[in-house]
Formats: structure tokens, sequence, C-alpha cells
């Protein structure tokens, strides 16, 4: 229960993995204590442990958002090169952070264009296609600039810093953070970003999700179908194709020499501008507020043209939100925020 109610500095709660993983490591102690015979009997051995929900990938690339991280390394260096290399392979395999840190010289296979991963997640070990272009990138670090970087120290591993040692989980955190925020996308993101990305556009592209399991090395299927639910293009072209409001749109077309109609400005486009401008006004870091409240506002009244607005919407929004027993204490900062969106609607 302390765990539920603490609050970070940032006045946010703990996520409940961070929960659960703080709650494992005391039921762990309190076991060892109890086996070691410093104490009678376990008092965590009942103890229930938060359950983590499957949420979807909160930031998911573009195929055109990742070829332009992966053209932000100076090739023309070594250590821009050895970059290159890295991101292509994680883009590429989709594998984990310290899969990669792992990876040995000898889990390649140029020739067949495929990499051993050994002991991934759950001590398992699988094969995964690496691709040509990636293949090709790894392949020129590897005769043209890893000799370089050896030090005798790590000798079996593939990617060495510049000091010639094995990466840390840190260290290959940061060369990826580095490039995807250099690339100036708007979206922020490390190593696991590169794993959503390529599970997503290879669902996108018509693959069977069984093989980007494979691909992901996850022992259930239920969580790579999490991609799926991120992955709309599929959804949306079997939607316009069947759903009987989008098949009646091209019968009650206007005819030609007939003016197509006005449509009515929605509040879901206002709200939208207003985001983007406070966005701009405030260098891409958007409060967290204004984008919870967005959420829901565009959800309740996104529908409705501006015609049919007025200013009171806002106190209605509020007495919704308060109805939940939600955000009590910031009534006042609310109504403040959406009168603004108001007044720019107007």
């Amino acid at each position: 229960r302390h765990l539920f109610y603490h609050r970070k500095r940032d006045g946010k709660a703990l996520s409940f993995g961070t929960q659960k993983a703080r709650l494992v490591t005391l039921r762990s102690f309190f076991k060892w204590l109890t086996r070691k015979h410093h104490i009678p009997t376990n008092p965590a051995s009942e103890m229930d442990l938060p359950k983590k929900g499957r949420s979807l990938p909160k930031v998911v690339l573009s195929e055109k958002e990742t070829e332009e991280i992966l053209r932000e390394p100076n090739i023309r260096t070594n250590l821009g090169l050895r970059d290159r290399a890295i991101l292509e392979t994680f883009y590429a395999t989709g594998m984990r952070r310290m899969e990669l840190v792992n990876l040995k010289i000898y889990d390649l296979n140029l020739d067949l264009g495929t990499v051993m991963i050994r002991e991934g997640k759950g001590k398992k070990d699988r094969v995964v296609p690496l691709g040509k272009r990636a293949g090709q990138w790894v392949e020129k670090y590897l005769y043209d600039v890893r000799p370089g970087l050896m030090t005798g120290l790590d000798e079996d591993i593939l990617f060495l810093t510049h000091l010639g040692y094995a990466f840390t989980r840190q260290g290959m955190s940061r060369v990826a953070r580095y490039y995807i925020k250099k690339a100036n996308i708007g979206k922020s993101g490390s190593c696991h970003l590169f794993r959503h990305t390529m599970a997503t556009l290879m669902l996108e592209n018509g693959a069977d999700v069984r093989f980007v399991q494979e691909m992901l090395g996850h022992a259930n299927l239920t969580t790579t179908q999490v991609y799926t639910h991120v992955s709309i293009k599929k959804l949306q072209e079997v939607h316009e194709k069947t759903h009987p409001a989008e098949r009646s749109r091209a019968r009650e077309a206007p005819e030609k020499n007939e003016p197509p109609p006005v449509p009515d400005q929605r509040l879901a486009e206002v709200i939208d501008a207003f985001l983007r401008e406070k966005q701009i006004r405030t260098a891409g870091r958007t409060h967290e507020l204004y984008e919870d409240h967005l959420g829901h506002f565009r959800a309740w009244y996104g529908h409705l043209p501006i015609k049919n607005l007025d200013p009171n919407l806002a106190a209605d929004y509020i007495e919704r939100r308060k109805s939940s027993k939600v955000f009590e204490n910031t009534i006042s900062r609310e109504i403040q925020d959406f009168n603004a969106v108001l007044r720019y609607a107007f």
C-alpha cells in the first residue's frame, strides 16, 4: 500500500512494473532470511504482487523517421560507422539491448545473413535474419573499424567502445538516444524503440504474427499481439472496404455539377492546432497536464461542430472529471486550461 500511494519527486505515482520489481526484491529477501533461520516464518509469503497490464508502446517510428535516424551517424569516422552498424542491427533484428551488447563475432553468419542470439530473455537461444543491408554495414565495421578498436580485452565481443571494451547497458542506450534526439523527429526513445518499430512495420507490411514472435523471442504469442494493435494500417484498409458507412460514402458522393458541401470545423481540429501551438511555444515539451486533459476533452466533445459550442463547455468538462474524482485539487487550473482552448477556438 505504501508503494501504491508513494509519489516521485515530480508528483507522479510509481508504475505497477516498478512496484512489482521492488516487492519481488523484498519478498526474496524475506525468503532468504527464513531459509537461513534468521526469522521463524516468512511474513511476505502471502504477499500479492500488482499485476502489470499490457500497455501499447508509447512511441513507434515510421519508416521515414527510422531512415532519418539511421542517416545521422557520420560514416566518414570510425565511431560513426560503428554506430551506423549498431543502429542497423537494432532495426534489422529487433533484438534487445543486452542481446546486442553480448553479441560475439562468432554469432554472425554473414554468408547466410543470420545472427545467433545466445541466452536471450529466459536463457533461450534463437537465430534471426540480419538482412542484406544491415549485414553490409556490420561487415564494413568488422573489417575496417573493429581491428583499430581492439585492445586484447573483450576480444570476442562484436561491438566495442572507443576504449576497446564491451558496451555497458547505459553506454548502448546513450548511443541510440543520441541519434534519435539528433534526428529531431519530435520523438524520444532508446534501443527498445527500434524493436517496437521493427515489429510494427513488419506486421503492417503483411508479416505473420508468429514470424514476428520468432524474431522478437517472445515465449507467448499474446506478448507479440500487442503490436497488432499498434499496426493500424491493415485494420484501416479492412474497415474502409467492409464498414457500411465507408461503403455507402461512394454512393452518396456529390454529382459533378453539385458543389461539395463545406464540412463543419470540428473541435478536434482546433484542439490539435492548439496543442501544436503549445508544443511550439514550449520547444516540443508539452506539459502532460495538457496531453491528459486534451485527450479526454477531444474524446467527449471532439465530434461537435464549432458552431454548437459555447464557453461554458469547459465548466461542463470539469464537472464530468470531478464526478469521477480525478484531479480534485487542480480544478481551477483545468478551467483555466480549457478556457484557453475555447478562446483559441473562437
